[in-house]
């Protein structure tokens, strides 16, 4: 699930049970795994972003997601030749596709037949000036910071100025839906000590974010599905469309089977049910063995996704 958690009280295992504000929020994200559990299968639905709720960080999402895996194959008694696939989308993107990169090296037991990531935050350091500003997503900048800050002990009294270190502390128990939209317009320079400007200026957040970048983990030995929104020619409001285009391409280049869905004109939210219909086919295909399909051959470059160079 996309949870987008800054605080323990959106995490799945306590929103499912109908618990906290939160629990309306992920009203599409049960209706799609009622869907499946009618057709058959067993659903393990993770807290991946662990204790400290680390939002976004890739391998404390993967291993969290993996070990669910593990320990509800160990719970029901499955046997190691279970299939196993992997599906999540916008912040549940996070633990499916690093999940896919390090399960060779952390989990090769499990026997994972696919994995289907959409509205991927592939690189931030291009996610970051495109939600700059923005009318809905602007809040993610502040609770980025948390998220780094818990998992990097970032000292942000060296960068964030009073107005900035308010508003961190004010998302730092939120769930995304009351932070997401709640500062329209911020940009991260107002919450900017001189002589910082962006956020991308601070060594700690660009390390951070180099950390995090998709791709750099491993290489999936699974049939991939990326997809993503494009709404305005960059991205979907708040991924970047070329960045995941890039991932495609490079997977495609180490020989991932890989299926690139683009869904012009949608934007983040909207893109969600189109990624959800082509994950249920996908997996449909996969778990009945069928011979792994791929679009490479139509994926372009994208974006370049090499690191940010640390100031």
């Amino acid at each position: 699930m996309a949870y987008d958690a800054l605080g323990s009280e959106c995490d799945p295992s306590y929103t499912l049970t109908g618990n906290g504000t939160y629990s309306q929020a992920g009203t599409f994200e049960q209706g799609v795994i009622t869907g499946y559990l009618t057709s058959g299968y067993s659903v393990v639905v993770p807290d991946y972003e662990g204790p400290d709720l680390e939002w976004t960080i890739g391998r404390q999402s993967a291993y969290a997601a993996l070990d669910g895996i593990r320990a509800a194959e160990s719970v029901l008694g499955l046997p190691a030749s279970t299939p196993v696939g992997l599906a999540g989308y916008s912040g549940g993107s996070v633990p499916t596709q690093w999940g896919a990169e390090v399960a060779p090296a952390y989990a090769s037991e499990l026997n994972i037949v696919g994995a289907a990531a959409g509205g991927l935050p592939v690189n931030l350091a291009h996610n970051l000036p495109y939600v700059s500003g923005s009318k809905d997503w602007a809040g993610v900048i502040p609770a980025l910071i948390v998220a780094y800050q818990r998992t990097y002990g970032l000292d942000t009294t060296t960068f964030l100025n009073p107005h900035g270190q308010e508003i961190v502390d004010t998302v730092s128990s939120q769930c995304i839906n009351a932070f997401a939209s709640d500062y329209p317009g911020l940009t991260d320079t107002e919450m900017l000590q001189a002589p910082y400007t962006s956020l991308l200026e601070i060594s700690g957040i660009v390390r951070a974010i180099n950390d995090n970048i998709m791709g750099t983990a491993g290489t999936p030995r699974v049939p991939m599905l990326l997809a993503v929104g494009d709404v305005d020619g960059t991205g979907d409001s708040v991924m970047i469309t070329g960045d995941v285009e890039g991932l495609a391409h490079e997977y495609c280049e180490r020989g991932v089977a890989v299926t690139y869905a683009q869904y012009d004109r949608l934007s983040h939210s909207d893109a969600f049910l189109p990624f959800q219909a082509q994950t249920a086919q996908f997996f449909t295909d996969r778990f009945a063995g069928a011979a792994p399909t791929d679009n490479c051959a139509l994926v372009g470059p994208g974006n370049d996704l090499a690191p940010t160079p640390v100031p």
